[in-house]
């Protein structure tokens, strides 16, 4: 399905409300809120998943926190997004995405998204129980592609909450690309946010052609076979962005894309290895005049 061109107070494009709703190959494109959720809005008992989606041009009009959140909002319940993009996505807070209580959100891209206050990528909060005394939701981001995505305060993710953060790219993002601040809860004064990085790299991981937003690694990328982790459920990884199974090779590359040494990326008969390491050529510009050279 193709959501495009939408305008509603809230959720432009969809409103899901106790419900269990799986998005497939869906694009949300130019849809406006007037309030939030741009692309669209989930509150109640739901679960909504969201599988090799594109989220592009979304824009949460409101000028507020209370109002202004998320190119896509998902209030309240479970979120779960795999092999999605966002691009240019615009909101108060969390540019891509606004997430309350819980999510997991996998070999996704996000790339050119603007909050004009917390989160330019993705702005998250989750639920404190006095009961349980503590977070009683978590959010998952694994595997993921951050690509220039601006805030004033956390330019690729602002969270109050609990989050677990493994195996991502975040190059060029700042001195600060993730904040995470404390919630005043009544009776508990000031409970900090409780935050799990592991694997992510904040420098050039070499890309294939950044310029024309290709963000596949390069051979000789530092992201190669860097995780030793135990990444735990593998269904949730593979296949990758571009529909490669991982991982290959001794470990997980890092984020939204796993290189393939013996794939012929680009067709000219030659895998990326040969092209690389003998023929010193581009593995993913194709060698059409047949001189080995891209």
């Amino acid at each position: 399905c193709i959501f495009t061109n939408n305008r509603a107070r809230s959720a432009g494009a969809v409103h899901i409300r106790s419900a269990v709703v799986t998005f497939q190959s869906c694009v949300f494109r130019n849809n406006l809120a007037e309030s939030h959720g741009g692309a669209g809005l989930e509150t109640g008992d739901s679960l909504v998943k969201f599988i090799n989606c594109v989220f592009e041009d979304n824009i949460a009009n409101a000028e507020d926190s209370t109002n202004g959140k998320g190119g896509a909002y998902l209030g309240w319940e479970s979120g779960y997004f795999y092999r999605c993009i966002f691009k240019r996505n615009t909101a108060f807070n969390g540019g891509a995405l606004c997430l309350e209580e819980k999510s997991i959100i996998a070999n996704c891209l996000f790339e050119n998204n603007f909050a004009n206050s917390k989160g330019g990528a993705i702005y998250a909060s989750s639920p404190f129980s006095t009961y349980y005394e503590g977070w009683v939701g978590t959010h998952r981001i694994d595997h993921c592609t951050f690509i220039n995505n601006q805030a004033p305060e956390g330019p690729v993710i602002y969270l109050s909450g609990e989050m677990r953060l493994q195996n991502d790219l975040m190059p060029n993002a700042g001195d600060e690309p993730i904040k995470a601040v404390a919630r005043e809860v009544s009776g508990w004064g000031l409970i900090p946010s409780s935050l799990n990085i592991s694997g992510v790299l904040y420098d050039d991981p070499h890309f294939a052609d950044p310029v024309h937003g290709d963000y596949r690694l390069m051979p000789d990328s530092p992201a190669i076979d860097a995780n030793g982790l135990d990444t735990g459920a593998p269904e949730l990884y593979s296949p990758d962005l571009g529909g490669t199974a991982r991982p290959i090779g001794a470990n997980w590359d890092l984020g939204a894309y796993e290189y393939d040494p013996q794939a012929d990326s680009d067709g000219d008969g030659l895998i990326n290895d040969d092209e690389w390491n003998t023929h010193h050529t581009h593995p993913y510009k194709a060698d059409t005049d047949g001189d080995y050279v891209s």
